[in-house]
Parts: structure tokens; sequence; C-alpha cells
């Protein structure tokens, strides 16, 4: 709801909780990886992908994200 009405910090706070709270859930580790880089938070978000690759190396929304931070972290060849 925060994040649909603009209101991206605290959607990205609440999120955070629910990451927080189940470290290993992949689904807020990766709408918050996407949130965070879309804020422009990029090595931030390298860090959730990272997490959501080690979580389930085979989640192609993990690997993308994780691809998409490298990139526009400059460390695309990672």
């Amino acid at each position: 709801r925060f994040l649909m009405s603009g209101q991206t910090a605290n959607g990205i706070a609440e999120i955070r909780k629910a990451a927080n709270a189940s470290p290993a859930y992949l689904p807020a580790l990766l709408t918050l990886g996407f949130i965070t880089l879309k804020a422009g938070d990029c090595v931030g978000s390298e860090r959730l992908f990272r997490q959501a690759v080690a979580a389930d190396s085979n989640n192609a929304n993990a690997v993308v994200g994780l691809a998409t931070a490298l990139r526009v972290t400059g460390k695309g060849s990672e």
C-alpha cells in the first residue's frame, strides 16, 4: 500500500521488517532488492540479491536481480 501511494521509504521499511523476520523468505528479499535498486541503493540491493541467490540459486528473479545490481554498480563481470 505504501509503494502504490508513492511512500517508498515507508514501503521499504515495511518490507524490511518482513525480510528481517524471515531472512530466507524470497518474496520479501526480491521485492526489497528491486525497490532498493529503483531507489538508488545499488549496494544494498546487491546485498539483498546475493542473499536471495544464496537461499535459492535456481530462482530466476534472484539471479536477474543480482545481475542487474552488479551491472548498475559496475561489477557486471562478476
